[in-house]
């Protein structure tokens, strides 16, 4: 299954169909920088590549709440600071981001932080 394909399909499960899923699934590839390898097999593609398009599965049905689970982990430097734009973006229009992230980095670009501990 292609990059498209695979982005096709959950736009299908979130009930997208037509015109409509079509033009979600163009601006999801573009978005990410996806579009010019949406063709390239899911199994042969990159981690950046394979992150990006987690990232536009989601972003595919337009949610009021994102859960991001180490979004940047294994990507490249160019593909962290898009995933950290679209982040600010989603937080400007007013979404909610919950993050799990083990980077510092990424925790301190949070309004909020809540940290999970274990006790023994």
């Amino acid at each position: 299954m292609s990059l498209e394909e695979n982005l096709n399909f959950f736009g299908m499960l979130n009930n997208l169909t037509g015109k409509e899923l079509k033009k979600k699934v163009e601006k999801g590839l573009k978005e990410m920088g996806l579009y010019e390898n949406r063709k390239i097999k899911y199994m042969e593609a990159s981690t950046g590549m394979k992150r990006r398009l987690n990232l536009a599965r989601a972003l595919i049905k337009e949610a009021e709440i994102y859960l991001l689970d180490e979004p940047t982990n294994g990507v490249d430097i160019e593909t962290k600071i898009k995933i950290y734009e679209i982040m600010e973006e989603l937080s400007k229009n007013g979404k909610t981001i919950i993050l799990a992230s083990h980077d510092v980095s990424e925790i301190e670009k949070t309004d909020r932080i809540v940290v999970l501990k274990k006790e023994k």
